[in-house]
């Protein structure tokens, strides 16, 4: 019974990075018309100061993203 839901738990982990992921590439860049690069674009005059928090906030998440994959890859995110 412990080796089961230790699969379980493994799977949902996955599943939620994977999931992380795609929702954070998508509010970056998207092809269609609803992503923060074309927002900003947008409404960088009007809401100057919500766009660059917004900007912040996304390149902080990036980053700890990234450096968690790596940090989890260990040297074969090198190779």
């Amino acid at each position: 019974m412990r080796d089961r839901s230790t699969k379980l738990e493994r799977f949902t982990g996955i599943f939620l990075r994977w999931l992380g992921a795609f929702v954070l590439l998508s509010a970056l860049y998207d092809p269609t018309t609803i992503n923060f690069i074309r927002w900003a674009e947008a409404n960088w005059q009007a809401q100057m100061p919500r766009t660059l928090l917004l900007g912040l906030l996304l390149g902080v998440r990036y980053l700890i993203y990234v450096g968690a994959t790596l940090r989890r890859s260990g040297r074969l995110a090198f190779v």
